[in-house]
């Protein structure tokens, strides 16, 4: 099922929750509507599900203008966050509810049920109650449930946002194949940058109801259209400076200016921590630019797994998160303490306008 979005606003007494939003999600893509608390995220998805009317707006399925059509009539499959489930049904009955509401013959049902509880995996455990699962299990019942009525596109609500690191990632997985193996289109609310990234084909990020980018994974990353995209998305650094003679020039450090910014202009540059060069004086003749290094003060070194986090210190006092490998840490004989030459392998730059 294909969906288009046009011009949705919503309104919550004199919130404007949803602002003139609009996008396309092509039949059988699998999208993440991404972007903190509070940015509109799940109003949208309930609108698209027929949960919430828009104030203004149209939503539009397989062609055909759905923003009126009822919920039940709009072929969907919603899961919610806590599951939803019903305590006092067995996880068979939970799973063919839709089905029986909608008068379908026993034998379909059985089969439908059979034939879902194998694809999620839980085989043998038809006759529980929800209170007997785990996290992970409920959620796979809800998602069987969720497909049961023959729903051309699942809409998924936070629906790892209950669950344990270990297996929220499981559950990242199943749906993957899932998606993989069913084809279903497939939306999914999350303010998790991490689960976007790994999950969607494209991800649209939304804050303060407007959509700021959309894009695969890779672009929203690499090329952040705006800075809030910049300092959402994954671990970043803020310089502050402003061009001369072409360069920003960011305290001590400087890189090249986008094309037509004048003299004068404040800017921001958005800068990876893996984007960064960290030499030390001896191997300082290895930097490509030794000329634009900058002289920092190491202040902490933390290890996380095979990476290792390190906070500087410019001369200038602005502090700069730096990722290195544990073994080039190892080949520069970083302590803290010592004093370190740094260079900028690549940057984002923004004239002025900064507000997250």
């Amino acid at each position: 099922m294909g969906i288009v979005v046009e011009r949705l606003t919503k309104r919550f007494g004199p919130n404007k929750v949803v602002d003139d939003v609009s996008f396309e999600i092509e039949s059988g893509a699998l999208v993440a509507l991404l972007g903190p608390s509070g940015g509109g995220k799940s109003t949208v998805l309930r609108i698209i599900a027929g949960l919430e009317s828009p104030d203004s707006g149209e939503v539009i399925l397989n062609g055909k203008n759905a923003t009126t059509t009822r919920v039940q009539d709009r072929n969907i499959g919603f899961v919610f966050q806590n599951y939803a489930l019903f305590r006092h049904m067995s996880v068979r009955d939970n799973i063919g509810f839709g089905l029986s509401i909608r008068k379908r013959p026993r034998k379909e049902i059985a089969t439908t049920v059979d034939e879902l509880l194998s694809l999620v995996q839980l085989d043998g455990l038809g006759g529980r109650f929800p209170h007997e699962l785990s996290g992970g299990q409920r959620q796979r019942v809800a998602l069987a449930r969720a497909l049961a009525p023959g729903s051309s596109l699942l809409l998924l609500d936070e629906p790892f946002g209950a669950l344990d690191a270990k297996v929220r990632l499981e559950l990242r997985e199943w749906i993957r194949r899932l998606h993989k193996e069913r084809g279903i289109t497939s939306v999914f609310v999350t303010h998790d940058q991490e689960e976007a990234m790994d999950l969607a084909d494209r991800v649209i990020v939304l804050h303060k109801g407007r959509v700021e980018q959309i894009g695969t994974p890779e672009e929203i990353y690499d090329r952040p259209a705006t800075e809030f995209v910049a300092s959402f998305v994954g671990s970043i650094n803020v310089l502050k400076g402003e061009v001369r003679d072409g360069q920003a020039a960011l305290g001590t450090l400087a890189v090249h200016a986008p094309p037509g910014t004048g003299d004068g202009a404040s800017v921001h540059a958005f800068v990876r921590p893996h984007d960064i060069e960290v030499h030390t004086r001896i191997d300082s003749s290895k930097t490509p630019a030794a000329d634009d290094a900058s002289v920092a003060r190491v202040e902490r070194l933390s290890r996380v797994g095979w990476m290792v986090k390190a906070e500087l210190r410019l001369s200038d006092g602005q502090p700069l998160s730096v990722e290195l490998t544990k073994d080039r840490v190892a080949e520069l004989g970083l302590s803290e303490g010592d004093r370190v030459l740094v260079n900028l392998r690549d940057a984002k730059i923004f004239v002025q306008d900064y507000s997250i």
